[in-house]
C-alpha cells in the first residue's frame, strides 16, 4: 500500500537553503586560500611577472574574465526563461538554479586562482582569488534580489516577503512496509 507524503516549504526555508550554497561555496573557497597561505607563509612570494608561468597568467585571467561576466550572462540567461505565467515555485527554482550556476562559475575560477598561486608563488594569483571571493560575496541572496531579478508581481512579492508562506508542495509516494 503507497502512503502519500506532502512536504512543505516555506519562504524562509528556500532562502535558507540558497544561502546555506552560497555561504558552503564561499567558505570553502576561503579555507582553501587559507590552507594555501599557511603552506606558502614561509617562503618569498613573486611580485612581479615570470617568464614561464606564462600558461598561468593567461589561464587565471581568461577563467576570473569568464568568472566576471559569464557568470552574469549565464544567470540573466536562465532567468530570461522565467515566463510571468509560471508558478512562485517554478520562478524560485530558476532563481536557484541560476545562482547556483554563478557561484560555481565564480568559486571554480576562484580555486583555480588559488592552485596557480600553490604551484608558482605568485601574489597576483592570491589578490585574483581576493577579488574572486568578494564578488562571489556580493552574490548574497536576499528576497529583495530574488523579487527584482524575477520581476515578481505585487501578490507573489507578498508570498515570498512572509518567512511562513507556503512557496511550495511536493508530494511523494512511500510505499508501506509490514
Amino acid at each position: 500500500m503507497a502512503i502519500m507524503e506532502t512536504t512543505q516549504q516555506t519562504s524562509k526555508q528556500f532562502f535558507n537553503i540558497v544561502k546555506i550554497i552560497h555561504v558552503a561555496l564561499l567558505g570553502g573557497t576561503l579555507i582553501f586560500a587559507s590552507i594555501v597561505l599557511y603552506l606558502v607563509s614561509g617562503k618569498p612570494l613573486i611580485t612581479e611577472y615570470r617568464r614561464g608561468f606564462d600558461v598561468f597568467y593567461l589561464m587565471v585571467g581568461a577563467f576570473a574574465i569568464w568568472a566576471i561576466f559569464g557568470s552574469q550572462f549565464m544567470y540573466s540567461s536562465q532567468l530570461k526563461r522565467v515566463q510571468p505565467k509560471h508558478t512562485l515555485s517554478n520562478k524560485l527554482m530558476h532563481y536557484q538554479s541560476a545562482n547556483i550556476i554563478r557561484y560555481a562559475l565564480i568559486e571554480g575560477s576562484a580555486l583555480f586562482s588559488i592552485v596557480a598561486a600553490l604551484l608558482t608563488l605568485t601574489l597576483w594569483f592570491f589578490i585574483i582569488t581576493l577579488l574572486l571571493s568578494v564578488m562571489l560575496a556580493y552574490h548574497y541572496p536576499s528576497v529583495e534580489k530574488a523579487i527584482r531579478d524575477l520581476h515578481l508581481n505585487i501578490e507573489e512579492q507578498h508570498i515570498i516577503k512572509n518567512p511562513n508562506a507556503v512557496i511550495s508542495d511536493s508530494s511523494t509516494s512511500q510505499n508501506e512496509r509490514y
